[in-house]
């Protein structure tokens, strides 16, 4: 099990040296091998970065068994290629590679970055921040995600999400809902845009100012490989990643797993132990996972200014200072069990759990043999 710990500072904004360099091949040639669907996204950082012309490129493809006794591959592609480049051009679609300035920084980082990226709507901010989660989301998960997402936004982090049913949607709408942008990256291309519920999202993201991201070429429907190979553009493309709500098999936990492994900050929010849609969110609290209770707490760690004159920063401040205040106040001075502080104080379960987990690590309470938690003497 991947374990989190340890991780306590976002990387910078500058590209490693570790990345595959594929600099030296033309956009034509990036696109049409872009266009081969067999080929992993691992697989064409490779051979693009192995050669440094078209022609000993298109020699190992086509030496490939699975092209052989096929004649014009090369100059069908290429064709296909030329075709795609226009049809962009004429959308308002850019076809970034990687030696674009647009191209962004980050997702150069990681081992298998897009060899291009279609993009649509403005170019990505430095504060970014990916947000996903279950796509049937409880109405406690859909509360703290507007709640969270709506207090970012307005402190001015762009919000990354998935387009999809759910968590996703909730991002997009509560960024939308405050006149703030959000960026949308896609399983599928900028013209055959899923889940289709969506589409009329989308379009309100692209006139609000926002972006949408695919590596897929235009009109490449939806594949179930596509979704895991579109999040590791969520996980790679920001500092960071927000998982509000996950059960135990989601597609969220495959965003956070990939943003550990790309040396990302990992945040989540804290569930009861009854709520089947946030078991995955209590396995990555016991990875590591940051729990938090407050958006300022991920700014803060983000190192983005927190307007701290805002009323709403303010009310959350005070909330969460009476709050453990208040659990203080029952703990004191024969301490308590969960069950006991939950009845006292009348927090929801995610909320106390969150709470204790940071009054034991700031060292005022400890939890003996029997499961009481008590203030440290």
């Amino acid at each position: 099990m991947e374990d989190f710990r340890g991780k306590t500072h976002p990387p910078s904004a500058s590209p490693k040296a570790r990345r595959p360099d594929i600099d030296g091949l033309p956009r034509e040639t990036l696109v049409a091998l872009n266009l081969f669907p067999s080929l992993s996204p691992l697989r064409k950082t490779r051979l693009a970065a192995a050669h440094r012309d078209p022609d000993s490129l298109w020699k190992e493809l086509l030496s490939q068994n699975a092209f052989q006794g096929e004649r014009n591959v090369r100059r069908r592609l290429e064709t296909e290629a030329r075709q795609e480049m226009r049809r962009a051009r004429e959308l308002g679609i850019s076809i970034l590679i990687q030696s674009d300035p647009e191209y962004p920084s980050l997702l150069k980082e990681i081992p298998d970055p897009p060899i291009v990226l279609y993009s649509q709507g403005a170019p990505l901010s430095a504060d970014a921040l990916t947000i996903v989660g279950t796509r049937r989301a409880s109405p406690y998960g859909l509360k703290y995600t507007e709640r969270f997402c709506r207090e970012l936004a307005s402190a001015g982090c762009l919000l990354v999400s998935g387009l999809a049913r759910g968590i996703d949607s909730a991002v997009h709408r509560t960024a939308l809902d405050v006149q703030k942008q959000s960026c949308a990256v896609l399983p599928t291309g900028l013209l055959s845009l899923y889940p289709a519920v969506n589409r009329d999202l989308a379009k309100r993201i692209l006139s609000n100012g926002g972006t949408l991201l695919s590596e897929f070429p235009l009109e490449r429907s939806v594949r179930k490989f596509h979704f895991p190979v579109r999040n590791r553009i969520l996980a790679g493309i920001t500092r960071g990643t927000f998982v509000t709500e996950a059960p135990a098999k989601s597609g969220a936990l495959i965003t956070a797993f990939l943003a550990v492994e790309y040396d990302r900050l990992v945040w989540t929010l804290p569930h009861s132990l009854g709520r089947f849609s946030g078991v995955g969110c209590l396995r990555l609290l016991r990875c590591g996972a940051i729990p938090v209770t407050a958006a300022s707490e991920i700014l803060e760690d983000l190192r983005i200014p927190v307007a701290r004159s805002s009323s709403s920063s303010s009310q959350q401040d005070a909330t969460n200072n009476a709050d453990i205040k208040k659990i203080l106040e029952v703990l004191d001075p024969d301490g308590g069990t969960i069950e006991e502080l939950m009845e006292a104080t009348a927090l929801e379960p995610g909320t106390l759990y969150t709470y204790l987990m940071r009054l034991e690590l700031a060292g005022q309470i400890h939890c003996d043999f029997h499961g009481r938690y008590r203030i440290r003497g």
